[in-house]
């Protein structure tokens, strides 16, 4: 996936030597033109860029990606667990004014461990990754954590957890790891009172590359939960029958995830804000030049045949220019159509001494039906699938603009006009 659209021009990575991080890094090279500066640990600086390629080898680096490797990724020799990062002043300072983006991902896994082994990396690691974001210009985190932060409520089926969830009161007894991944989220999230613009991400249990395979097992020394009952299997041709649901990922497929839930970002900052006003503008001249009820078809019409272009992008795929597209189609008539909607309401609101009575009712009235029809809404891609679904979306639209055509019929936009 090509992600160069307006991707942050310069990302700290941590924990790249890690199985997540390293085909982050991965990624990042492949899809973006960002430089990348990743923090890695050894016994000299040449020890910790050797880590860091070596992650690469094993997800099948190229000549072409050695090449920019060499070209735009620099290795800093520090330490999460230092203060400062492990870095002397002059280049810590320097590297925060030039970081756009930082991607921490370095962790200890362990589902073993002590939380005495576990808290330096995860817990405070965490609080000096946060320390240094906020020294840069956009202060942009993008945070690995793990969907067992929900701790002994991962075992309970009649708990849903969210991506909006976060303290259910779930408890984390024998459960060291997840316990200090949440109590860093908790500190992530405390940070946006202090300016850091945070996203969460919280995969799996993470195993090879969806296409080769590919795994970081020697050089990361990481095995997983279910590695060696996956190994078992492979190697006897014999697996336990089992009933339980287990959540595993390829590597690819969330680092793949992450690149471009940042670029998603960054489109809907840049592209769909633009769209937003000049679509604000654009009906506030329909409404002017044209008459009310022309006005109504014209914003109405415009934003049921904006869900084709997500039904189109479902087709193509991941595609850089056609989610522009896609989003600026979205929020430029969805602009028109609430500037031309406002302007009608304000219509029908005739009694100077009750018009912002009137108006609140209105509006609470105008969502009700988006309220109640969206609950659905996931089943039915579920099952008609993204193309068809925003076909349905349109469709949709097609009770609201009969009710428009009767009230025309009926001469009620006349009275509205005099």
């Amino acid at each position: 996936m090509d992600t160069t659209y307006k991707f942050p021009r310069s990302v700290f990575l941590t924990g790249a030597t890690g199985v997540l991080g390293g085909r982050i890094l991965t990624d990042l090279l492949q899809s973006t033109t960002a430089r990348i500066y990743c923090l890695a640990r050894g016994d000299h600086p040449a020890h910790c860029r050797q880590r860091v390629w070596s992650l690469q080898r094993v997800y099948g680096a190229d000549a072409k990606l050695e090449s920019e490797f060499r070209a735009r990724v620099t290795v800093l020799d520090g330490d999460v667990r230092q203060e400062r990062l492990g870095l002397p002043c002059d280049p810590y300072e320097a590297l925060q004014n030039d970081t756009e983006l930082t991607i921490h991902a370095a962790a200890n896994t362990s589902l073993l461990a002590k939380n005495h082994r576990l808290e330096p990396i995860n817990v405070q690691g965490t609080a000096r990754v946060i320390d240094f974001c906020l020294g840069t210009r956009g202060k942009n985190l993008s945070y690995v954590s793990t969907y067992t932060v929900m701790g002994d409520k991962t075992f309970d089926q009649k708990v849903r957890f969210r991506e909006t969830d976060y303290d259910l009161g779930q408890g984390f007894a024998h459960m060291n790891y997840q316990h200090t991944k949440f109590r860093a989220e908790a500190m992530v999230r405390a940070a946006r009172e202090q300016g850091l613009k945070w996203r969460i991400f919280r995969p799996g249990q993470i195993y090879g590359d969806s296409v080769t395979g590919a795994y970081p097992h020697a050089a990361t020394r990481v095995s997983g939960l279910f590695y060696d009952l996956f190994r078992t299997a492979m190697d006897t041709g014999v697996m336990p029958e089992a009933y339980l649901h287990y959540d595993v990922v390829p590597v690819d497929y969330v680092s793949r995830g992450i690149v471009a839930l940042v670029l998603l970002a960054a489109i809907l900052l840049v592209v769909g804000l633009i769209a937003t006003l000049a679509g604000g503008f654009a009906g506030g001249y329909v409404a002017r030049r044209y008459s009310l009820v022309t006005s109504l078809w014209i914003g109405g019409v415009v934003q049921a045949v904006a869900n084709l272009s997500f039904s189109w992008l479902a087709l193509i795929g991941p595609y850089k220019w056609g989610l522009a597209l896609a989003i600026t189609t979205e929020n430029f008539t969805s602009a028109i159509g609430t500037v031309i909607f406002v302007a009608y309401l304000s219509a029908l609101c005739r009694n100077p001494l009750h018009t912002a009575t009137q108006y609140a009712l209105l509006t609470a009235l105008a969502a009700v039906g988006r309220t109640y029809l969206s609950a659905g809404a996931g089943y039915v891609a579920k099952a008609s699938g993204w193309p068809m679904f925003f076909v349905i979306c349109m469709l949709v639209a097609i009770p609201s603009l009969m009710l428009l055509a009767w009230l025309q019929r009926r001469g009620h936009f006349e009275t509205l006009d005099k």
